[in-house]
C-alpha cells in the first residue's frame, strides 16, 4: 500500500495536467485545410490587440511544408507590414512577427504547400492570437 498511494497521486496529477497539455495556444483566428494533389492552402485572419500571433501546420504524410506569411499590423495611425517564410517539418508552433510590440489590429495571411509538388496528402493551417484582450476580427 505504501507504493500505491504515491502512484495514485501521480496518476491523479497526470489527469489534471493532461488537458492543459492539449489546450489551444491562444484564440483561434483562422484555419484552412486542403487535401489531394497538388496541395496548397491559404487562410487569412484578423486579431484585435494581439500580443502574439502563432501559426501551426499539420501535414499528413509528414513531409517538409513550405510556409509563407505576411502581417499587416497597425497601432494608432501607423502601419507596418512584415513577411517571411519557413519550412515546417512537423506540427510545430511558430511565432509570427507583428511589427509592433502591442498593435491594435493585425491582419495575417498564411500560405502552405508541400515542397515536393508531386506529394499527395493533406495540410491544415491554424492561426492563433495570444493576449489579454485579444478578439477575433
Amino acid at each position: 500500500m505504501r507504493v500505491a498511494k504515491p502512484l495514485l497521486a501521480l496518476a491523479a496529477a497526470g489527469l489534471l495536467l493532461a488537458p492543459a497539455a492539449h489546450a489551444a495556444p491562444g484564440k483561434l483566428i483562422a484555419k484552412a485545410s486542403a487535401s489531394g494533389l497538388p496541395i496548397a492552402t491559404s487562410t487569412t485572419g484578423r486579431a484585435l490587440r494581439p500580443r502574439a500571433l502563432l501559426v501551426r501546420i499539420d501535414a499528413s504524410p509528414s513531409a517538409p511544408v513550405q510556409v509563407s506569411w505576411d502581417t499587416n499590423c497597425a497601432r494608432g495611425a501607423k502601419g507596418r507590414v512584415r513577411e517571411d517564410d519557413y519550412v515546417s517539418t512537423g506540427s510545430d508552433l511558430v511565432r509570427i512577427e507583428q511589427g509592433f510590440k502591442r498593435p491594435t489590429d493585425c491582419l495575417i495571411d498564411v500560405i502552405a504547400a508541400y515542397e515536393d509538388a508531386a506529394l499527395a496528402g493533406s495540410i491544415k493551417i491554424e492561426v492563433f492570437a495570444r493576449g489579454r484582450f485579444v478578439r477575433r476580427g
